[in-house]
């Protein structure tokens, strides 16, 4: 499962690295509502898109939500991609880079 954070042209690189059967959660739109779907891809590797927004829920909604997040996760193991590590020293070289955009992973500082 890929959740997608921040929408846009990132749907090409996610359809990319989709396992078979996998599936794609988007939940975030922040670099564009709008992306090219390669449908060839999407096809080889029978996978899905969903999309879900807790905004517009009502907080029972909502609640129920966090409950089932929380019964997915237990008992599994996440990898969190980290694209780049910086020194704190370097949190202004850290800034830009996630400002460039194109990345994969989490920009990560470090005391």
């Amino acid at each position: 499962m890929i959740l997608e954070l921040v929408g846009g042209e990132n749907l090409a690189a996610n359809l990319g690295r989709l396992a078979s059967k996998g599936r794609i959660s988007i939940i975030g739109t922040g670099a564009g509502a709008r992306a090219e779907i390669d449908f060839g891809l999407l096809m080889r590797t029978r996978g899905r898109i969903h999309g879900s927004m807790l905004r517009a829920r009502s907080i029972e909604e909502k609640a129920a939500v966090i409950e089932a997040l929380g019964a997915f996760m237990s008992g599994r193991t996440f990898r969190v991609p980290v694209e780049e590590t910086f020194e704190l020293a370097r949190t202004q070289d850290a800034y830009e880079r996630f400002r460039a955009g194109h990345k994969f992973g989490k920009i990560v500082v470090c005391p």
